[in-house]
């Protein structure tokens, strides 16, 4: 039998902590570093009632002699203490997760461009990008040039060509990847007064129609993302706001997961995108429904990550941006839930918000045609051509869409903060 005899002023908080947990597998392990927590209030005479952040970095310090598993399941007990509080509706502050120790083995590159490769991810890296997907991609092209056996410094065509032949088990999309990170390669090398040759036309396959969301289709997905059972709690509100704003600014996945906490203007009503497709930086306008969105949601994850750099947290490392990967597969989880029938993908919300912004003009009776150059900009596109392309489907979609007038503001304003 566990005793719940704690002694600090935290004591009837952990031992309603211990009672909530008397099935989990790690109980003991969770119970013993919770009363050492205890013990170490009551030697540093803590008194404020609140687990507060001094005394959790406190305790967290890594004791002399110390294994590294040891502490870092003591810091996991102690989060997980900290997640109860908070969803009693206490404040406490939630110990960040180490980044140190046992992981997954450093990529290393051998080919005769590695230092390229290396430095290129170092900048990329240190100007704020994840670029762990790169990081895979290039290490398949340094594999390719060991085992082709390259040599000298200069990124030659016939080493551009040989890496672009597509295999059979190979789609565009995979193709056409990997291929945009050998090009940056290049642009980075020539930028540094290297030799490099720049594939101008990337390959392409055919198109799929895109698909576009009606008004039921949307109202049932967010109904399910509202609801949807999150394994951490911080989730509930992270995935319900990141997906309104994709649908209510036409942003790409990547750019809303790159989103930095500094990055939003909300007084100039705009979000600072950096670096995004094309590497170039744009500024997204968000509507007064977003502003308020947002803060709320900003206020409310203050209440877990008080530090945090990204706007959008991922679940599996916390303060850790959120990643294109997981947003798929949130997605595909939440679109199965509702039953209903087609295959989007999350970039059907970029195009869902620019067919709905066109049939909301032509309904308003203004100039489309005036206008498109703006929604063009709104979305970082390089040409028009590229915006009139997600209208593909405007006239199959349109007297549906048309139906509703504030679709928009109904979907921002839910009930999930």
């Amino acid at each position: 039998m566990i005793s719940m005899q704690f002694n600090s002023d935290l004591a009837s908080d952990l031992e309603s902590f211990v009672r909530s947990i008397q099935k989990e597998h790690r109980l003991k392990t969770i119970h013993r570093h919770l009363q050492q927590f205890d013990r170490y209030c009551i030697d540093i005479s803590h008194d404020s009632g609140v687990f507060d952040e001094k005394v959790v970095l406190g305790f967290c310090q890594r004791i002399k002699g110390e294994a590294f598993q040891e502490w870092k399941q003591r810091q996991s007990s102690l989060r997980q203490f900290s997640y109860y509080l908070q969803l009693q509706g206490k404040y406490s502050f939630v110990p960040p997760t180490l980044s140190t120790g046992k992981g997954k083995t450093p990529i290393e590159y051998h080919s005769c461009l590695n230092k390229w490769i290396e430095s290129l991810i170092q900048s990329k890296q240190t100007a704020g990008f994840i670029y762990e997907n790169e990081k895979k991609f290039l290490h398949q092209f340094d594999e390719f040039l060991v085992c082709k056996g390259y040599k000298g410094d200069e990124l030659t065509r016939e080493m551009v060509d040989d890496y672009s032949c597509r295999p059979q088990t190979e789609s565009w999309k995979t193709k056409q990847l990997k291929v945009s990170v050998v090009r940056i390669l290049g642009l980075y090398m020539l930028k540094n007064g290297e030799k490099a040759y720049i594939l101008e036309d990337l390959p392409t396959g055919s198109h799929s129609v895109p698909d576009i969301f009606g008004e039921k289709e949307l109202t049932a997905f967010f109904q399910t993302v509202d609801s949807y059972p999150y394994c951490f709690h911080w989730c509930r509100y992270v995935y319900p706001v990141y997906f309104r704003l994709l649908y209510s600014t036409g942003m790409r996945e990547s750019e809303a997961c790159g989103i930095q906490r500094e990055d939003m203007d909300f007084e100039n009503r705009r979000i600072f995108i950096r670096n995004a497709k094309g590497q170039k930086d744009r500024f997204v306008y968000i509507s007064d429904f977003d502003i308020t969105m947002l803060q709320k949601y900003d206020h409310v994850m203050d209440g877990f990550f008080s530090c945090r750099k990204w706007l959008f947290l991922g679940a599996s490392q916390m303060h850790q941006a959120l990643t294109p990967a997981c947003v798929r597969n949130m997605f595909q989880n939440c679109w199965k839930r509702t039953e209903a029938s087609g295959s989007p993908t999350v970039n059907s919300f970029r195009h869902t918000y620019v067919v709905d912004k066109i049939c909301k003009w032509q309904k308003e009776g203004r100039n489309v045609d005036s206008l498109i150059p703006y929604l063009s900009k709104q979305l970082g596109h390089k040409s028009i051509k590229e915006t009139y392309y997600y209208c593909k489907r405007l006239d199959t979609r349109f007297p549906e869409i048309m139906t509703s007038d504030s679709l928009v503001d109904k979907i921002n304003l839910g009930a999930y903060l």
